[in-house]
């Protein structure tokens, strides 16, 4: 398995608000995408992330941004 490289997350009120709704804050959500423990391809270009941020696991899907 290729591991991937997360330079940054971008947010926006949707992100924010889904989040909020599952009680998790951006600070958890970075720390656990900055050292996470598994990851897959899943569709569309996005990436099924599992990371721990203290005493939870979180999962947390991403996508890439194009660089266009």
């Amino acid at each position: 398995m290729t591991k991937i490289k997360i330079d940054f997350l971008i947010w926006d009120e949707v992100n924010l608000n889904h989040i909020k709704k599952h009680s998790v804050s951006k600070t958890e959500i970075e720390n656990a995408v900055s050292d996470f423990i598994y990851h897959e391809h899943t569709y569309s270009g996005r990436y099924l992330i599992v990371g721990e941020t203290g005493k939870r696991i979180l999962s947390v899907v991403v996508s890439r941004k194009s660089s266009k």
